[in-house]
């Protein structure tokens, strides 16, 4: 089955659910979760940031990649999902190494780079809070994840719970 046949599927298959059943404002009343969206915009923007970033090195591969990224969230598959998380364990990466490029340079120059190194530090953050994002209860749930029990809390359940 190809990748355009599963989204195409899933689109149906959340259009039908959605006419059928709107989600009521306010707190979520299906077990305390308001389901994988806003780890889906955690995603977005934090490949969007990356992709500006690689456009101003003119790395239009990754830049391509990372603004295509969020697209690939719409197949509901653990692949799809796990791709993204190591796309943005790669990003988290990429971060450190332009905050250790950039504080060389400021130290070279003797510029201040307090400033610097804090906003570095909170994109940094940022990116990896959106790819651990992608471990929230919702998100397992419309991807079909099954983790470790890194993020859960309580004791692990036995198999015949």
């Amino acid at each position: 089955m190809s990748v355009m046949t599963e989204v195409g599927r899933d689109l149906e298959s959340s259009a039908g659910t959605a006419a059928t059943s709107p989600s009521p404002p306010g707190p979520a009343v299906d077990g305390g979760h308001r389901g994988a969206g806003p780890a889906v915009a955690w995603v977005m923007v934090a490949s969007w940031v990356l992709a500006a970033h690689f456009l101003r090195s003119f790395d239009l591969p990754f830049v391509l990649f990372f603004l295509l990224l969020p697209m690939l969230l719409a197949v509901r598959r653990a692949w799809a999902a796990r791709i993204a998380q190591v796309a943005l364990l790669f990003g988290v990466f990429e971060w450190v190494a332009t905050t250790a490029r950039l504080l060389a340079e400021r130290r070279a120059t003797g510029e201040p780079a307090g400033r610097m190194v804090l906003i570095m530090a909170a994109v940094i953050v940022f990116t990896a809070a959106a790819a651990a994002a992608l471990e929230s209860k919702g998100a397992r749930k419309r991807f079909g994840l099954r983790t470790l029990g890194f993020f859960s809390a309580g004791p692990p359940s036995q198999p015949g719970e």
